[in-house]
C-alpha cells in the first residue's frame, strides 16, 4: 500500500502576522489614550487644584496658607487669600487670580499670563541679620511672567506709619543666565515709579537698571520734579548715578 504523510504548518503566513501586530498596535494606543484622557479630567478637576495646593502649603511646614482655591491647573484659578508667614515677616496676597499656560512648560518654561492681586501686605515683624551673598540666582526653569498687578500695596514696620503703594505693574522673565524686569510702574507717596532693568543669575551679579520717580501733582505754576536713576556694575560693587 501506499501511505502519505501530512503535517501542518504551524508557521503563520506573513499577512497573518501583519494582522496580528497591527490588532494589538491598535489596542495599545486605544488603552494609552484612555489613560491619558483620564489623567487630563483628573488634573482639570478644580478638586485636584485644591490638593495640589494644600500639599505645597503642607510642605512649608505651616509657613503658607490658603483660602478659598477655586479653577483648574490647565489655566485660571483663583485664591481667596494667600497667607505667608515667618519669624521675621508676615506676607498676605488677598483675592489673587492666575493665568497660565501649563503645557508650554514643553517647549519654552512656564508661561504665567497675568497674576492680580487686590492688595497685599508686607509686614516686617523683626530684624533680620545681613543676609549673605547667594550663590546663585539661576532659576531650574524658564519663567515668563507677562502681566503681574497688585491694586494696593502695603508695606508696614512697627512703631512706623505703614507705606501705600498703588497700581503696582511689572512684567519678568528669568532663567539660568539672567532675570529681566520690564514696564515696572507704580504710584508711590512721592511720585509716579518707573523701572526696568536686568540682572545676572551668576556671580558677580551683573547689574543693568534704569528708575525714574515723577512728582503727580506739583504745585500750581511748577513743573514736576523728577528723579532719575541708573544702576550699573555688580551686587557685589554697584555704581548708581542719579540726576
Amino acid at each position: 500500500g501506499i501511505h502519505i504523510l501530512m503535517q501542518a504548518n504551524d508557521t503563520p503566513t506573513k499577512p497573518a502576522k501583519r494582522r496580528r501586530w497591527a490588532r494589538r498596535a491598535g489596542i495599545t494606543a486605544a488603552v494609552l489614550a484612555a489613560l491619558l484622557a483620564g489623567a487630563y479630567w483628573y488634573g482639570g478637576r478644580e478638586t485636584t487644584l485644591q490638593t495640589v495646593v494644600s500639599r505645597i502649603a503642607g510642605a512649608t511646614g505651616g509657613k503658607l496658607v490658603t483660602k478659598g482655591v477655586t479653577g483648574s491647573l490647565y489655566g485660571r484659578m483663583h485664591i481667596d487669600r494667600i497667607e505667608y508667614r515667618t519669624p521675621l515677616q508676615l506676607i498676605i496676597a488677598q483675592d489673587v487670580t492666575i493665568d497660565w499656560a501649563p503645557f508650554q512648560y514643553f517647549s519654552g518654561g512656564v508661561a504665567i499670563n497675568a497674576v492680580h492681586a487686590s492688595t497685599m501686605l508686607v509686614q516686617t515683624l523683626g530684624e533680620a541679620p545681613p543676609s549673605p551673598m547667594p550663590a546663585s540666582l539661576a532659576a531650574p526653569f524658564e519663567l515668563h511672567l507677562d502681566d503681574a498687578r497688585i491694586t494696593r500695596l502695603t508695606f508696614a514696620q512697627k512703631n512706623a506709619t505703614p507705606i501705600l503703594v498703588d497700581d503696582v505693574r511689572f512684567k519678568l522673565a528669568g532663567g539660568r543666565t539672567r532675570w529681566e524686569l520690564r514696564d515696572g510702574s507704580a504710584l508711590t507717596p512721592w511720585g509716579k515709579l518707573a523701572a526696568t532693568g536686568s540682572l545676572g543669575a551668576a556671580r558677580p551679579f551683573k547689574l543693568n537698571a534704569t528708575a525714574s520717580l515723577v512728582q503727580v501733582q506739583p504745585p500750581a505754576g511748577q513743573a514736576p520734579a523728577k528723579l532719575s536713576m541708573r544702576a550699573g556694575g555688580s551686587l557685589a560693587l554697584a555704581q548708581i548715578d542719579a540726576t
